[in-house]
C-alpha cells in the first residue's frame, strides 16, 4: 500500500503551475519596465509623488473631452489579468477531470496561485489590478460595454475566484468601494444586474460584514431618487399653492453630506456661455442602461435643472469639503433643497461636497465651427465656476479666478484650471511656466470648435 501517495504528485502539480504563474508575472513586469524607459526617454516622468497622483485621479475624470487617460496601459493590465483567469481555468479543469476533483490537488493549485498571484507588479499590487478589472467590466468605457451579459458575468465568477487567493482582500475592498463611488456617481455603471451581481459574490466568499459598505452606496443611489422625486413633488406643491406633503424618510440612520449635481437651463443674458437644458449623461452599454445614478428627476431653481444625492457618510470613500463660491442660481438650489430636507427630518446635517458635482452648459461663445452655433460642454462644478466667470470678460487672471471661487486649495484650483486648457482647450493660457502666478492672464479659447 502506499501511503500518501499523491502527495509527490501534487507537489510537481504545484511547481509546474507556480512555472507558468511566474513566468506571466515575469512577462508584465518586463512591460512595466519598457514602458517606464519609453516614458524616461520621451522626457515624460514615469513616477509621480502620491500628491501629484491623487490630484491627477480628480481631475482625469473631469477634462472637458470626458476621455480617460493611460486607456493603453489599462488595457494591458486588463489583458494580464485575463492571462491569469485562462491560467486558472486550465488548471482547475484539470484538477476536476484528472484528479476528480481531488482535496490534495485543489490544495495545490491553490498554495500555487497564492505564490504568485500575491506578488508585486511594478508600483501596483495585484489587489489593486483585481480590483480595476472589476471596474473595468462594470464601467461604460471599459471592456464590459462591449460584452454580452453572460460574458460579463462569467468574467465576473472567474475574478471572485481567483479573488479568494488574494492576501490583501482588505486592499481590493477599498479600491473596489472608490471604484464604485466613481461608476455611481459619475453615471458610468452600464448595468445595476452586474453590479449587485458582484457585491452578492464577494458577500458569498467574505461574508456580510466586508460588503456592508458597498451595499450601503447601492442603497444610498436609491434612496436618493426617492428624496429627489419627493423634492420634485414639494416643489410642484409650492409652485401650485398647494400646501406640500413630505413623506418621512425611511434611510438608515446618519449623519449625510449631500453631493450637488447641476444641470442648467436658463436663458443666456451674455455673450459668452449660458447654462442650458440636457438629459442626464447617457450610459447605455452591452448590457442596457443603468438607473443606479440616474437622476432624472430634476427641478428647476432660478432657471437652473438641479438634481441632488444625499449619501450616508459612513458607507462612501472620505471625500473633503471643499469650500466654493457657486453661482447665485446654485446657491439659491441649495438653499430651497435645504429647505426641503429639514422638513423631512431636523437630525441629520447636510455637507456639501462640491467636487462630485457636475454641470451641462451649453455655450454660445465659440464661433470656431459656424455650423455649431452653441457647443455643449459636461464639465464638473469647479470647471462651471471657472468657465462662468468668461461670462462677461475674454480674459482673466489667475489671481481674479482664484479670488471669485473663493477656494481654499490652491493646488486645486491649478488643477482645474490647467484641466480647462488641455487637449480640446476651452481657456487658452499665455504663458508658458512651470508654475502658474497669479498675474498671469487665461483667455477664452473663441475659437474653439
Amino acid at each position: 500500500t502506499v501511503v500518501d501517495g499523491l502527495q509527490p504528485i501534487a507537489a510537481i502539480f504545484r511547481k509546474h503551475i507556480e512555472k507558468d504563474g511566474f513566468a506571466l508575472v515575469s512577462e508584465q513586469r518586463s512591460k512595466i519596465h519598457e514602458e517606464e524607459e519609453a516614458a524616461a526617454a520621451s522626457g515624460k516622468a514615469a513616477t509621480t509623488s502620491s500628491k501629484d497622483k491623487s490630484a491627477d485621479k480628480d481631475v482625469a475624470s473631469m477634462d472637458v473631452d470626458g476621455g480617460e487617460k493611460g486607456a493603453a496601459v489599462a488595457s494591458d493590465r486588463s489583458e494580464f489579468i485575463m492571462k491569469l483567469l485562462t491560467l486558472h481555468e486550465q488548471y482547475n479543469d484539470l484538477v476536476v477531470k484528472c484528479f476528480a476533483d481531488s482535496a490534495t490537488f485543489q490544495k495545490a493549485m491553490k498554495e500555487a496561485f497564492e505564490a504568485f498571484l500575491n506578488l508585486q507588479i511594478g508600483k501596483t499590487s495585484s489587489a489593486e489590478l483585481f480590483a480595476n478589472y472589476c471596474d473595468s467590466l462594470l464601467n461604460t468605457g471599459g471592456v464590459g460595454a462591449k460584452m454580452a451579459e453572460e460574458e460579463v458575468e462569467e468574467q465576473l465568477e472567474k475574478i471572485v475566484r481567483l479573488f479568494s487567493f488574494l492576501t490583501e482582500k482588505d486592499v481590493f475592498q477599498e479600491f473596489a468601494r472608490k471604484q464604485l463611488a466613481k461608476r455611481l456617481l459619475l453615471e458610468r455603471s452600464h448595468s445595476d444586474d452586474a453590479e449587485r451581481s458582484l457585491i452578492a459574490k464577494l458577500k458569498l466568499r467574505c461574508g456580510s460584514h466586508y460588503t456592508s459598505k458597498l451595499e450601503g452606496m447601492i442603497t444610498d443611489m436609491t434612496l436618493s431618487r426617492d428624496i429627489q422625486a419627493g423634492f420634485c413633488k414639494w416643489m410642484a406643491d409650492k409652485a401650485a399653492g398647494r400646501e406640500p406633503v413630505v413623506a418621512k424618510p425611511t434611510e438608515p440612520p446618519g449623519v449625510k453630506p449631500a453631493v450637488d449635481k447641476s444641470k442648467a437651463s436658463e436663458e443666456a443674458k451674455t455673450k459668452d456661455e449660458k447654462p442650458a437644458s440636457s438629459a442626464p449623461m447617457d450610459t447605455s452599454g452591452g448590457m442596457g442602461s443603468s438607473d443606479l445614478g440616474s437622476t432624472s428627476n430634476t427641478v428647476t431653481i432660478e432657471g437652473v435643472d438641479v438634481s441632488m444625492r444625499v449619501l450616508t457618510t459612513g458607507h462612501w470613500p472620505t471625500y473633503k469639503e471643499d469650500k466654493l463660491n457657486l453661482p447665485r442660481e446654485l446657491e439659491k438650489a441649495i438653499t430651497v433643497f435645504k429647505e426641503y430636507y429639514e422638513t423631512r427630518t431636523s437630525q441629520r446635517v447636510l455637507r456639501w461636497v462640491h467636487s462630485l458635482g457636475k454641470c451641462t452648459m451649453d455655450a454660445t461663445a465659440f464661433v470656431g465651427n459656424a455650423k455649431v452655433p452653441r457647443v455643449e460642454l459636461q464639465l464638473s462644478t469647479h470647471q462651471a465656476c471657472i468657465m462662468l466667470l468668461f461670462n462677461d470678460v475674454d480674459e482673466l487672471s489667475f489671481g481674479k479666478i482664484r479670488e471669485s471661487l473663493g477656494a481654499d486649495d490652491l493646488d486645486l484650483i491649478k488643477q482645474f484650471v490647467m484641466s480647462l486648457c488641455k487637449k480640446y482647450p476651452l481657456l487658452i493660457r499665455k504663458s508658458k511656466g512651470k508654475d502658474i502666478r497669479d498675474d498671469e492672464i487665461f483667455a477664452l479659447n473663441t475659437k474653439y470648435k
